[in-house]
């Protein structure tokens, strides 16, 4: 059984140095609740622990996109697991990306 937990991460302008509290959320919210925390604070931290892997996998659900497309990140949906959708859709990571230019 996988196990999902979203952290509501709110950070400062100061780009990281003045990080909120962070609020816990589990796959037993709905689709809705997920998406109103990643609206509301304008990211979240996902957490995520695989039963079929030994490593914790970490990502960042963005409500527009990239905050900074200038360092050449691009932006991908992020579906997560929640209590009435298996592909709920939370917003979008940032990746790098192929090809070079």
């Amino acid at each position: 059984m996988k196990m999902l937990s979203i952290f509501a991460l709110v950070l400062g302008t100061a780009a990281f140095a003045e990080a909120r509290p962070v609020v816990r959320y589990s796959e037993q919210f709905t689709c809705a609740q997920v998406q109103a925390v990643v609206q509301r604070h304008g990211q979240a931290l996902i957490y995520s622990r695989s039963t079929r892997a030994p490593v914790d996998l970490y990502d960042i659900a963005y409500v527009g996109g990239c905050p900074d497309r200038a360092t050449g990140a691009s932006s991908y949906p992020m579906f997560v697991p929640t209590r009435d959708q298996l592909n709920c859709f939370a917003g979008y990571r940032c990746g790098a990306r192929s090809g070079g230019n």
